[in-house]
């Protein structure tokens, strides 16, 4: 158990490695690239503590996101029509794919947040 008062637990002991941080977590900027480094594996246990779970999606959701800012903004330079031409239904088919993408993303925090893992499996919250 770690010192956070409230805590998500999967009741079968399954555990992701992009797990929830939970409030209070200081967001790094993502407005640079990080390179994403390889933290050492302890392997005599399969639970890690709530400092380890943090640290790990601080870094992860930093170098993550700065990828896909970084996608997003190469997928800007389609915008030139010097370079390209694209028709209004391309552009739409672009843009809810995008919107869809953000969705699913949001709905994974939302489902985490209400108990539900993203493989389906129901998390209990110990207080």
């Amino acid at each position: 158990m770690g010192t956070h008062p409230h805590e998500v637990v999967e009741t079968d002991e399954y555990y992701e490695e992009d797990a929830e941080a939970g409030p209070g977590v200081v967001w790094p900027d993502v407005s640079q690239p990080v390179e994403e480094t390889t933290a050492p594996v302890e392997t005599s246990s399969k639970k890690r503590g709530d400092a380890e779970k943090r640290a790990a999606f601080s870094r992860l959701a930093s170098s993550r996101a700065s990828a896909a800012m970084d996608a997003m903004r190469l997928l800007g330079h389609l915008a030139n029509p010097t370079q390209y031409v694209w028709d209004e239904a391309q552009e739409a088919t672009l843009f809810d794919a995008l919107e869809m993408g953000v969705k699913a993303l949001r709905r994974s925090f939302e489902d985490a947040r209400r108990g539900i893992a993203k493989n389906g499996k129901h998390l209990s919250l110990r207080v």
